[in-house]
Order: C-alpha cells, then sequence, then structure tokens
C-alpha cells in the first residue's frame, strides 16, 4: 500500500483533508475547514511542498500527550497530527509525514 491523501465533504459542504500513510494510520488531518474543493487540493499541495522541511514542524504538548503541527512558510497552520503518549512516536510520526507527505495520490469520497 502507498500514503495518500484522503479528501471528504461533511455535512455542512465543508472540505477536509488527512493524509494517510501507507499502513493507513491518519499522519495529519486538515487545520480548519474549506468552502471549496479547489482550496482544499490547493493546501494538500502546500503540504507536499512543505512536508520534508524540518523547521515547518511545530511540536507540542499537552497534558502529556505530544502532537505536531505542520506549517506553510507563512506559519498558516497546514495540518495537525493525532497526539502520542511519548516524544520518542511523536518523532516518529513527523518522520512518516515527512517521507510520506509528497504522495500524489488523492482519494476524494466528494
Amino acid at each position: 500500500m502507498t500514503s495518500w491523501f484522503e479528501l471528504n465533504k461533511n455535512e455542512d459542504g465543508k472540505f477536509a483533508f488527512s493524509l494517510k500513510g501507507d499502513n493507513g494510520e491518519t499522519l495529519l488531518v486538515s487545520s480548519k475547514p474549506y468552502f471549496s474543493k479547489g482550496s482544499a487540493m490547493n493546501d494538500i499541495s502546500v503540504v507536499r511542498n512543505n512536508c520534508a522541511y524540518e523547521d515547518r514542524y511545530e511540536r507540542k504538548e499537552a497534558n502529556g500527550q505530544h502532537f505536531f503541527r505542520l506549517q506553510a512558510p507563512n506559519h498558516d497552520v497546514l495540518g495537525i497530527s493525532q497526539k502520542y503518549p511519548s516524544a520518542q512516536l511523536l518523532e516518529n510520526a513527523i518522520a512518516l509525514a515527512k517521507s510520506q507527505g509528497t504522495t500524489k495520490e488523492v482519494k476524494a469520497s466528494a
């Protein structure tokens, strides 16, 4: 299996995306809803172009849970990871996002 972006439309008619790793794990989800499919696809392209850069990852911790936010060059948050119980699992997830976030595959349900 290969990694992919999943693009969905919610009940309010807004779009969201997630990056799925080659094992099916959700590596990150979009940080905001999009009013159009084109806007969501544009930010998927921004994720692809920025996921390999270490300085785009902001590491956070809350209540003993670790997560990251992937940022665009202008510091807009593109996506947020799930929460991990340890810093090492967080670093593993960042490594996966870096290596698999450039995927061209998009599976759209909308």
